[in-house]
């Protein structure tokens, strides 16, 4: 265990969920964890980080001592909101599976650096993607339980509900056990992709969740991004996104000041984020979206209002931009939320 968020590395509170699994299994998780030269964490403090070798080392112990190739799923049913911290708070707070899916996207690093989330859109399909991180290497379990976790907390916040209409992993077939998988998840389920995608029907996906809490999830969120302040701190997509959350609505807010604010040049911003497969332009496009569904979320907040606090000089800007983040327009948005009529 590491108190230094290292790149390829995993909450600690994770082994808390592969030890419940095996305990849950009649096996003593403190033996096993022993075995491999680990200490069971005590606390959910997502500070204590966990390598992605040590998971590995922890999973094939698991599966050896239970027989049981699928372990990974066990271990994801086992991760509850509080394992992974404020963002669990948060998810299950969701205001629709979109705002999930944009949520997880957003903040997930917290959990995990070895996962990069996004979201796309076709032939009314909503594809909530995963692909692994470059250089990072992770397990079969890891992929499974991950996928666990996912899935349950999207049955947990649509009361059970939640149907996928396909689902891709990573991982390939386990031989014999690709029945296992699609019972499981009760869909298709094809294996041996490039990336780990949630298929969705996108007639449910704005629909308003039972659980919805815009402003619960929105304090949650608040305190993900204190952590993830600290986690990230020398970190200059982090640094610029917080410097680009900040100054959303001074009307100022361009390249040139972000690297005023972080005293470097403009062209040394740019190589550093273009090093990291970014851009200004790009994290400035995923704050103003991330912040526009709140906003949209929020009945006591006019779509003028959003617009200008969202740094455009014209609500029609914003309207346009809103319709390609989501396919609909601000008040089409609200009315899938039951917000307006």
């Amino acid at each position: 265990m590491s108190n230094h968020p290292a790149k390829s590395s995993i909450i600690g509170a994770y082994a808390i969920a592969i030890a419940e699994a095996l305990e849950d299994r009649g096996l003593s998780a403190a033996e096993i964890f022993r075995s491999c030269g680990v200490t069971l964490p005590a606390t959910t403090d997502p500070m204590l980080r966990i390598d992605n070798q040590t998971i590995a080392k922890l999973y094939s112990a698991a599966v050896d001592a239970t027989g049981d190739p699928c372990f990974g799923l066990q271990a994801g049913e086992m991760m509850r909101p509080a394992n992974l911290h404020a963002m669990g708070f948060a998810l299950l707070a969701s205001i629709s599976i979109r705002d999930f899916a944009q949520r997880l996207s957003s903040l997930y690093r917290i959990v995990s650096r070895n996962a990069e989330i996004r979201t796309e859109e076709r032939n009314n399909v909503f594809f909530l993607i995963t692909s692994v991180a470059a250089g990072a290497s992770v397990c079969h379990e890891t992929h499974d339980a991950y996928t666990s976790l996912i899935f349950n907390l999207l049955r947990a916040i649509s009361g059970n509900r939640f149907r996928s209409r396909k689902l891709e992993l990573i991982r390939p077939a386990p031989p014999g056990l690709e029945h296992v998988f699609r019972e499981y998840f009760q869909c298709d389920v094809e294996f041996n992709r490039p990336e780990l995608v949630f298929a969705i029907d996108l007639e449910i996906v704005d629909k308003r969740l039972p659980g919805a809490s815009e402003e619960l999830a929105q304090s949650h969120d608040r305190t993900v991004m204190e952590y993830l302040q600290r986690i990230d701190s020398g970190d200059i997509v982090s640094r610029v996104r917080a410097i680009v959350s900040s100054e959303l609505s001074s009307g100022t807010l361009n390249k040139d000041r972000v690297a005023d604010r972080l005293h470097v040049s403009t062209r040394g911003l740019q190589l550093k984020l273009t090093a990291r497969n970014t851009s200004f332009q790009e994290i400035l496009d995923e704050t103003r979206r991330t912040q526009a569904l709140a906003f949209m979320s929020r009945s006591s907040v006019s779509v003028t209002e959003a617009a200008f606090s969202l740094g455009f000089s014209e609500v029609s800007n914003f309207t346009r931009a809103f319709k390609r983040w989501t396919g609909m327009s601000p008040s089409e948005y609200r009315r899938s939320l039951g917000l307006e009529r």
